[in-house]
């Protein structure tokens, strides 16, 4: 627990904050036709940086050290998109 706050309930606002993400981005692009715009893309932005957040504070919770599962995740994703690559020849 982190203030209270159990793992399964940090996960289920890390959902609430990526609904956040998604209704700035329909905001930013007018895709509401009874709102129109009510979102910059600082907004989006913004919000993304809240998922940020909340899933850091999660990976956290986890008892893991952000910073190093951050770097195992991109180091994975750098060699998928390698492995990517190498296919589309």
């Amino acid at each position: 627990k982190h203030g209270g706050v159990t793992l399964e309930l940090q996960v289920i606002k890390l959902q609430e904050e990526l609904g956040e993400v998604a209704a700035a981005l329909i905001g930013a692009l007018g895709s509401n036709p009874r709102k129109g715009f009510t979102h910059t893309t600082t907004d989006v932005a913004m919000e993304l940086a809240d998922v940020m957040a909340t899933a850091v504070l999660g990976i956290a919770m986890c008892r893991k050290d952000p910073n190093e599962i951050l770097r195992l995740q991109v180091e994975q994703a750098q060699d998928r998109l390698a492995e990517f690559n190498g296919r589309e020849k």
